[in-house]
């Protein structure tokens, strides 16, 4: 139990970390963030040059939007499939190549006349922990300012109407985790209950395309939401939450942080 003392100073939720009640999670957390917030004027600009790297013509920060979300992570999501971290990395490889980065569009819609056309563009992926645990994918993308369709997704984005993402993409290997097999091989399917409780997972890896990302209702994965800031502000949430997952990580039993919480016994049925 005293192994897993320091997990239950550190409070993740909705508020973030239990700073006020937690000195050395705070010097610590302070200084994670300090390099990444003075860093956030020159990562606009770096996502503004993505942007002009693929338009025609050179745009400016009054031209477009920029926002960032987690698109998929490895969790189980809503229809108990997860992806491998393997297919998380492609991922984020095949969104980094202008050439199969995928477009934003509106409830997977490709196809209809009215609402098939894209409404942004994917310009930049990269890997990043969660507070809830396990990895996700964080995407930034662009769509056009001063343009019906892009001020009015800004207006209900920034209003948090609009707020879920979604990702569609293919995959070479989808099989469940009890026997290995492909899922239309195996006698078991994703969301099964066995015998001893346990639930069948789905396991997605080697994603070879991705068709596109949407704005949704809602998600098929947990988490994946819009950020609730812009270009300039972006890689400042990014950098919170992946500070308050290190802090996590890099907590094990020491002398000094027994010394510091004066080596308690914790409370029975205390949770992370």
């Amino acid at each position: 139990m005293n192994d897993r003392r320091p997990y239950q100073r550190m409070r993740i939720g909705a508020r973030g970390p239990a700073l006020a009640t937690d000195p050395l999670a705070a010097w610590w957390y302070r200084s994670e963030l300090r390099a990444p917030i003075e860093h956030r004027r020159a990562m606009s600009d770096e996502l503004l040059g993505m942007v002009n790297a693929v338009a025609e013509s050179p745009l400016t920060e009054a031209d477009v939007y920029i926002r960032s979300g987690i698109v998929c992570n490895d969790l189980v999501d809503h229809y108990s499939t997860r992806f491998t971290s393997r297919a998380l990395q492609q991922i984020v490889d095949l969104w980094n190549d202008p050439a199969t980065a995928p477009n934003w569009q509106r409830q997977h819609d490709q196809w209809s006349a009215i609402g098939g056309l894209p409404i942004g563009r994917g310009i930049k992926a990269a890997l990043e922990p969660l507070e809830t645990g396990g990895t996700g994918v964080r995407a930034w993308w662009y769509y056009l300012r001063n343009d019906e369709v892009g001020d009015q997704c800004e207006r209900y984005i920034a209003a948090q109407i609009w707020r879920e993402l979604s990702l569609a993409w293919w995959m070479k290997s989808y099989t469940c985790d009890v026997d290995g097999k492909d899922v239309e091989e195996s006698d078991f399917y994703p969301g099964q209950e066995l015998s001893d409780g346990r639930i069948v997972v789905g396991i997605m890896d080697d994603v070879t395309e991705l068709a596109e990302f949407s704005l949704v209702s809602r998600g098929g994965q947990v988490g994946t939401t819009i950020e609730t800031a812009d270009a300039g502000g972006v890689e400042v949430a990014g950098a919170v939450a992946s500070a308050r997952a290190r802090w996590v990580r890099t907590q094990s039993r020491d002398p000094l942080r027994e010394w510091w919480y004066n080596a308690a016994t914790p409370q029975k049925g205390a949770t992370r």
